[in-house]
């Protein structure tokens, strides 16, 4: 069967326009028959509202006005009664009969008063003068007016004067206490009045003045053939005007057909001085004319949906082929990404399909997020070293670096009668302690040889690091261990310059190796250097030379009988006051008692009775972190050893205590959960969950640069994880990617919550970089110190660069004071302004101009589509 013509040229969107046009057109039969019947019921009552409504009005405007026109002649009366040269010149008219003295008066009168008429009259109803003609002795005593002006000094009402109505008061004129005529003041009932009671009121206005029983029209709204009209239909039979003019009733809704068309009418009477009925004032109303609209709507009605329908056809078929075209093209986008192709550009468009595409924008923005960051995670998981290898697999390269060697002569001959288990007992106890103070100080060991053992260190500012291990190591191996040790002090010397540094593949455990001309210069060195001081090298007083002044420490330089360069040797202890660094048996920590040090665990051994160490995870600023079996749970767990230092006094102590506990309420999945703080064997330390990954510091040093997707997936993870810190009133404080693990799957969890803290003798410093402005100037810091430090982390996950160059808090600040951070977009190709708005946000100098809340953060980063 052949497809129709419509649906040939319309496609999928000719079966839908006939559906709604179905719709459409019931809805528009039933819109219409709806209202035809609704506006034929309601059109009648309508209409007697809006005629009783004109009618009632009419009536009320007319009420009004008169008593208004009453008002007025009442206080023009008042004005006429005290004008004592208008009564001398009427007193004077009613002697001589000089009608004009009086006439000019009332004149002026009537030109600033208004009035329609005026006439004075003397005392025997005679008219001496009137304003609108000459007077010919017309005679008003026997008129109401007049006789109750003279018997009760003042009287009002409708006031026919031959062919004509008026609204008229009659008042005494008194000279000396005697009354010497009446002044009649008046305004004319004409149509003029007329016109201005139906403009008010709505309805159509009469005015009737009887004449014998009958009704004459004095002033009307309607022409003079409809008010002759009007005036026959209420006279007629029960029309109503016989029972207004001999009854004085008011008839109301007289039912009157005038041109062949209802209308509906009222009268009330028109009332003189004594209340006698004199005339009628009339209102109607065409009830045609109020049906005329009610008639006319439902035409048009009628009208409207005749011509709607082909039109609303029309509209349908062309909003269906327009609503089903976005649809259409976005279902494609989405079986595209059901293929795997999440890269798919969806289409911009409008209307609700616009919903449909922008959640499936943010659904295929997420999974091409997570699969970045599952990408980079499980590439740099080649990387990582097995749990129980110390040596990590790294690409061979160039690197300036700072060599240091330590050698053990106390064991390079030992005397005739030692005992041999105790002396590699004692080899081991030193090269462990050698050893952790290295990784303490982020270094490596590179090789050992019997005795003598090579560490080394790069990245950021590794002369002073490596002269932090050097000085820890001097003071701790120069003590004595009993009183029967005798004093041997270690070989120390250090050197710095580029060296080639890999890893060395011999069987299955992997050597960190190290060659090039440092490796040559710290040979030399060691020839020439003697127990108890650090010896090193030209390019390493170049680099710490300033530090050593300002510390005033005595370093020595002496000619090296090997080259033409000097060599430098300073003690432990001066050394010491550029480090901080102190011998290991001089930190104390607030659980008092004997027990082990920080260098005498390793895996195999069992702490407290409790902690079975597994593996070596990985060394810091705080400690030595551990894997372990907690033989109370029978879980793994990750230990993390303390450096007793970090909570030797008892400020430290409650903060990291106080913090631990908060984070240990903390149930979210980017936070590793934390399970306790205590001490064993006088060694403090916090357990966590055990997870294996690696951390984004070694993610970042392996990976040469992360794809803007999984930037921004680990960015949000981020600041999920201090949102649900946040919420529990706990700050990070130290926010690094040290501190930051990625899972297998890219998944992030935050660790090592308030351990921040400032520098403390014997403890390596912190990495600046990361710290806000506030924190660098020794200043009370708040959680929006951690927006900062998110900030600086995702800046250099998404450019590799820092935002402030600098290697040394003072560095650091100077760069905040004088410059701006590059924008992120300048650095890093295809990242959109929205993460460069929040980037620039997070990093702001001043506190109040970076986020405020974690909230605020999160929301605009759910903005950011990469």
């Amino acid at each position: 069967m052949s497809a129709s013509p419509t649906r040939q040229r319309f496609g999928p969107a000719a079966g839908l326009a006939i559906a709604l046009f179905a719709v459409v057109l019931l809805a528009v039969g039933a819109v219409v028959a709806v209202g035809w019947i609704f506006i034929g019921l309601e059109a009648g009552e309508a209409a007697e509202r809006d005629v009783s409504r004109d009618l009632g009005g009419s009536q009320a405007v007319q009420t009004a006005l008169q008593q208004e026109r009453y008002q007025r002649l009442n206080l023009m009366s008042r004005l006429f009664q005290t004008d004592q040269i208008l009564i001398a010149y009427l007193t004077e008219a009613a002697q001589e009969r000089n009608e004009q003295a009086v006439l000019d008066s009332l004149e002026e009168y009537q030109d600033y008063l208004s009035f329609d008429i005026a006439l004075v009259v003397d005392l025997d109803g005679r008219v001496l003068t009137r304003t609108d003609r000459i007077s010919d002795a017309e005679d008003l005593s026997g008129s109401p007016l007049f006789r109750l002006a003279v018997e009760e000094s003042k009287a009002q009402g409708v006031w026919s004067l031959g062919d004509d109505l008026y609204h008229a008061m009659a008042v005494p004129l008194t000279r000396q206490f005697e009354n010497v005529g009446v002044l009649v003041v008046a305004y004319a009932i004409n149509n003029g009045l007329a016109r201005q009671v139906e403009k008010t009121g709505g309805a159509e206005v009469t005015y009737l003045i009887a004449e014998g029983g009958e009704a004459a029209v004095a002033a009307s709204t309607l022409d003079a053939g409809l008010a002759s009209a009007l005036v026959a239909e209420l006279q007629r039979g029960d029309g109503g005007l016989g029972r207004v003019l001999r009854d004085g009733d008011t008839v109301t809704e007289v039912e009157v057909t005038l041109d062949g068309a209802p209308w509906l009418a009222t009268v009330a009477p028109l009332r003189d001085a004594e209340g006698a009925t004199i005339g009628a004032f009339a209102t109607a109303t065409s009830v045609a004319d109020k049906l005329a609209g009610y008639r006319l709507i439902r035409t048009l009605l009628v009208a409207t949906a005749a011509i709607a329908l082909p039109l609303a056809f029309l509209l349908t078929l062309l909003l269906a082929n327009r609503a089903l075209r976005p649809i259409a093209v976005t279902a494609e986008a989405a079986e595209r990404g059901a293929s795997g192709q999440y890269d798919t550009e969806l289409p911009k468009v409008s209307g609700p399909a616009a919903r449909i595409t922008a959640a499936l924008g943010q659904i295929f923005a997420t999974v091409r997020e997570r699969q970045a960051a599952d990408f980079v995670t499980s590439r740099v998981a080649r990387f990582l070293p097995e749990p129980a290898r110390e040596a990590t697999h790294r690409a061979s390269q160039a690197t300036p670096v700072a060599l240091l060697a330590v050698e053990l002569r106390r064991f390079a001959d030992p005397k005739i009668g030692y005992d041999a288990e105790e002396s590699v007992e004692r080899l081991a106890r030193d090269l462990q302690r050698i050893r952790a103070s290295t990784l303490t100080h982020k270094g490596r060991v590179a090789s050992m040889l019997g005795h003598r053992i090579l560490t080394v260190f790069d990245g950021e500012n590794p002369s002073r690091r490596a002269l932090a291990a050097a000085t820890e190591i001097v003071l701790t191996l120069s003590e004595r261990e009993n009183v029967f040790d005798e004093e041997n002090p270690p070989v120390v010397a250090m050197t710095t310059g580029t060296a080639v540094v890999g890893t060395l593949g011999l069987g299955d455990r992997p050597q960190a190796a190290v060659a090039g001309a440092p490796v040559k210069v710290l040979e030399g060195l060691l020839r020439e250097a003697r127990p108890g001081s650090i010896y090193f090298s030209r390019p390493v007083w170049d680099d710490l030379g300033r530090a050593f002044h300002q510390a005033q420490a005595d370093v020595k330089a002496q000619r090296s009988a090997l080259g033409a360069d000097p060599l430098y040797l300073v003690s432990g202890d001066d050394a010491a006051k550029v480090t901080g660094a102190r011998a290991l048996s001089e930190t104390t920590t607030q659980f008092p008692g004997d027990g082990k040090a920080l260098s005498d665990v390793r895996p195999g051994s069992v702490l407290g009775n409790r902690f079975e160490i597994l593996a070596e995870l990985g060394a810091g600023r705080m400690g030595i972190a551990y894997k372990a079996r907690d033989r109370d749970t029978m879980d793994f767990v990750t230990l993390k050893l303390l450096r007793p230092e970090v909570v030797q006094d008892q400020t430290q102590f409650e903060k990291i205590r106080a913090a631990t506990l908060k984070a240990r309420s903390i149930q979210h999945p980017n936070v590793l959960q934390v399970r306790d703080f205590g001490e064993a064997e006088r060694l403090p330390y916090i357990s966590s969950e055990f997870v294996r990954g690696m951390t984004l510091g070694f993610m970042l040093g392996q990976a040469r640069g992360l794809p803007l997707a999984a930037v921004v997936r680990f960015a949000r993870q981020i600041a999920w994880g201090l949102g649900a810190a946040h919420g529990h009133q706990l700050m990070h404080g130290s926010l690094k990617p040290d501190n930051v693990l990625i899972e297998g799957g890219g998944t992030v969890r935050l660790m090592d919550f308030g351990l921040a803290g400032a520098p403390r003798p014997g403890m390596p410093q912190p990495a600046p970089q990361f710290l806000a402005p506030e924190q660098l100037a020794g200043g009370e810091a708040d959680s929006r110190a951690d927006f900062y430090a998110w900030g600086v982390l995702t800046y250099v996950m998404a450019t590799g660069e820092f935002p402030f160059p600098g290697a040394t808090s003072e560095e650091i600040r100077g760069a905040m004071s004088t410059q701006e951070p590059a924008a992120p977009s300048t650095l890093a190709d295809g990242l959109p302004k929205s993460l460069e708005d929040v980037l620039l946000r997070s990093l702001a100098v001043g506190v109040d101009d970076r986020y405020q809340t974690i909230d605020r953060l999160i929301a605009d980063l759910d903005d950011v589509v990469v």
